[in-house]
């Protein structure tokens, strides 16, 4: 028995010398809390003219000049503008945007936001950068007359 007893004693003393204790740093930089932005230029369109034999499915847009995409407003088109976002945040930070790109119709005519920069963004070594929406509107009822007006929500964010 007094074998035994000394064995334990000798294990746990061991045990004891071998331990040691490691610690490690984590930096934990938040650039979700760092992430500013706001709208520098509106999203606006050209003036809509049905004359009759405007087809239905015809466009307008505001991130193209082609004819084709613009048989719905074919006139002056010096204060179309894509909407124009300026970002701020960690340099060189991935900024992910988030719309919904579905089209929301009223009146006969639909509009949908057009995503000309993709998803994402990556801002330069001070942290700064833009991104441009267009937009796209579709003839599809004749009914349509007045003043029309859309929303969209836009969310720009970091992981």
């Amino acid at each position: 028995m007094k074998r035994i007893q000394f064995f334990l004693l000798l294990t746990g003393f061991v045990t004891v010398v071998n331990a040691e204790t490691y610690t490690t740093s984590v930096n934990i930089n938040n650039s979700a809390k760092a992430l500013h932005w706001s709208e520098t230029t509106s999203l606006r369109f050209a003036n809509v003219l049905l004359d009759g034999a405007t087809p239905l499915g015809a466009r307008c847009s505001t991130s193209s000049n082609q004819a084709d995409k613009n048989r719905l407003c074919p006139g002056y088109r010096g204060e179309v503008s894509n909407a124009l976002f300026t970002l701020s945040g960690e340099p060189n930070a991935l900024v992910y945007v988030l719309i919904d790109t579905r089209a929301q119709r009223r009146d006969g005519i639909s509009f949908k936001p057009v995503l000309i920069q993709g998803t994402q963004v990556r801002l330069d070594a001070h942290g700064k950068g833009s991104y441009q929406l267009g937009g796209e509107l579709t003839f599809s009822d004749y009914s349509a007359s007045g003043n029309i007006s859309y929303g969209y929500d836009i969310e720009f964010y970091v992981q």
